[in-house]
């Protein structure tokens, strides 16, 4: 079983992207604190910094209703691939989302009228991703 649940803050700008065959999508990346107590008692909070990816009309929707600092709630998918840079092969994890929920009270200041209460993809909007696919 591969499935994610997180909940965390947005930590950039969202923007909206297109392969090059008109396929929209978005990445960005989520920041989720956990509370550490040190030795002398004092809690901290510690940074986990997870990446993300939506593609179709789940990252429409993203990139729509949420933006920097916005609590996010998802459920997603866990995909690794590997890319190279200057002969360097490099290795990434991300998430890949298929359900999204406002997690915070700023829902309230979105008119969300026409909308069910989360916002569900399907796998049809995820296509596998392939060198020819990004514009970089």
């Amino acid at each position: 079983m591969n499935e994610v649940f997180l909940i965390g803050f947005i930590t950039k700008n969202l923007e909206m992207k297109y392969t090059r065959s008109g396929k929209a999508y978005v990445k960005f990346g989520i920041g989720i604190n956990k509370p550490i107590k040190k030795e002398n008692g004092e809690v901290i909070n510690e940074a986990t910094f997870i990446n993300c990816e939506a593609w179709g009309k789940l990252a429409e929707f993203i990139t729509r209703y949420f933006d920097k600092g916005r609590k996010i709630a998802l459920k997603g998918e866990l995909i690794s691939g590997t890319y190279e840079v200057d002969n360097i092969k490099k290795f990434y994890t991300n998430v890949l989302i298929n359900k999204v929920d406002f997690a915070d009270s700023k829902k309230n200041e979105v008119d969300t009228s026409n909308l069910k209460e989360n916002y569900t993809t399907n796998d049809n909007d995820y296509i596998e991703q392939t060198e020819d696919e990004f514009p970089f």
